[in-house]
């Protein structure tokens, strides 16, 4: 099964060979904003029987949401929350400070 964070990674490595250097590092913070948005929201949008699922491997495993469900598991409604917290005009300066904050924990 290709997870998630299979996904990602293989996208992320699709985009690398063509993109400059600073926009493939901004679609890498966008995706690792989406992951931890995951981590935090998404057990909200599973069913009961997924949702054991995560409890179980999740605690025992130390897996997180994208390694354990594949990309089917993303819903258009999941993604529009996302939009909807960081497109918000109010929330625009969260936008930076959370770029700001990935690029510190993946460069540290």
């Amino acid at each position: 099964m290709i997870t998630i964070n299979d996904a990602f990674r293989k996208f992320l490595n699709e985009q690398k060979a063509s993109l400059k250097s600073d926009t493939f590092l901004d679609c890498e913070d966008v995706i690792l904003l989406y992951e931890e948005f995951l981590e935090f929201s998404a057990e909200d949008c599973l069913s009961e029987e997924d949702r054991d699922l995560y409890a179980g491997q999740h605690e025992h495993d130390n897996k997180n949401h994208g390694d354990i469900f594949g990309p089917e598991n993303l819903i258009p409604s999941g993604i529009k929350r996302l939009f909807n917290i960081f497109w918000d005009c109010q929330n625009l300066p969260l936008i930076s400070l959370a770029i700001d904050c990935n690029q510190y924990k993946t460069r540290k």
